[in-house]
């Protein structure tokens, strides 16, 4: 349990420096920028996990046999594949925000 939360915990960190590494290189340095940024990262994150779950796609298998990877990730989009990626997306950003939240108002009261 404790190295779960960690590794969320460390992850979201992460997320955040990413987020805040593109807005700098971009110039782009406008708080809704770096939200964008960290959804689109979030939505992909969901993708990623929805297709080691459940299609058991293996990065190897890109250069080892493409069609047999590029195949299943044609076919992945059905409904219950979407609804999947939307509530872990929805699931991510609540726990990101809520840690940001607990984040801000530790340095505030500090």
């Amino acid at each position: 349990m404790i190295s779960t939360i960690s590794s969320t915990v460390l992850g979201f960190w992460g997320l955040d420096r990413v987020a805040k590494a593109i807005a700098d290189r971009l110039h782009m340095h406008h708080l809704v920028f770096t939200n964008v940024v960290i959804v689109i990262l979030t939505i992909l994150s969901s993708i990623g996990i929805f297709i080691g779950r459940f299609l058991r796609i293996h990065t190897i298998y890109l250069f080892l046999t493409p069609e047999q990877f590029i195949k299943p990730l044609l076919n992945m989009w059905s409904s219950s594949a979407l609804l999947f990626i939307g509530l872990l997306t929805i699931i991510q950003l609540l726990f990101f925000y809520l840690i940001k939240l607990i984040q801000l108002n530790h340095f505030q009261d500090e």
